[in-house]
């Protein structure tokens, strides 16, 4: 008797973990180059995640974990926080934009 293996597969594809770390820890070191530095940790970040949604999903995660973390700094050093924050601020909108599409691109290859 012939074993039949069906078409689909019924493993997930991909991690929205590993693509949010991805995504994490290139951005921190891609973080140099403005826009590109998110794009490229997005593309690769969303490639590991598997879909569109979950690339989006995992480019959205590291945002939070950086806001939390400002959140702290904010708790401890009131005054240093406002400058920081403006900043901190324009640089992760620039950086977030970038690894979003990257995250889409990745998300669809």
């Amino acid at each position: 008797m012939q074993n039949i293996t069906p078409v689909y597969s019924t493993k997930p594809k991909g991690s929205i973990f590993w693509g949010a770390t991805v995504m994490f820890f290139g951005g921190l070191l891609l973080s140099w180059i403005p826009f590109f530095g998110g794009l490229i940790a997005g593309i690769v970040g969303g490639k590991i995640a598997g879909s569109v949604r979950n690339a989006i999903i995992a480019a959205i995660i590291p945002a939070i974990v950086v806001a939390g973390l400002a959140a702290l700094v904010t708790i401890f050093h009131p005054v240093i926080a406002v400058f920081a924050f403006v900043g901190a601020f324009l640089f992760a909108i620039l950086h977030l934009i970038g690894v979003l599409i990257g995250a889409i691109i990745g998300g669809i290859l």
